[in-house]
């Protein structure tokens, strides 16, 4: 049930134009998720955007957010907590930069 949730809010993002949406299964290896969700934004009204979609899919499907971080400031980075899905969107230079990617293929 919640990979078909993933796969809904990964192409939700896909729809929206998100850069390169990536969803790791991270079930066993960390304590606060079963899936993470990495994608990017070209600009900051772009990542509101994407915001939007995220929460706009995931209450489709029942799941409201937990928490979130980073929308209400000048943030290049969002992270949204779903329970077994956590949402990070960053700008693509904040990607870069932070590889996050990188992190979660070690975690596979």
């Amino acid at each position: 049930m919640i990979a078909e949730v993933k796969d809904k809010l990964v192409n939700g993002l896909d729809e929206m134009k998100a850069i390169n949406p990536l969803a790791f299964d991270v079930e066993g290896i960390v304590s606060y998720a079963d899936w993470v969700v990495v994608a990017s934004a070209n600009s900051g009204p772009h990542l509101k955007a994407l915001v939007r979609k995220a929460e706009e899919v995931m209450l489709k499907s029942g799941i409201k957010p937990i928490g979130v971080e980073g929308v209400n400031t000048a943030s290049d980075w969002v992270l949204i907590d779903f329970g077994d899905i956590v949402l990070h969107l960053l700008t693509e230079e904040k990607r870069d930069f932070y590889n996050l990617e990188k992190i979660f293929v070690r975690a596979e």
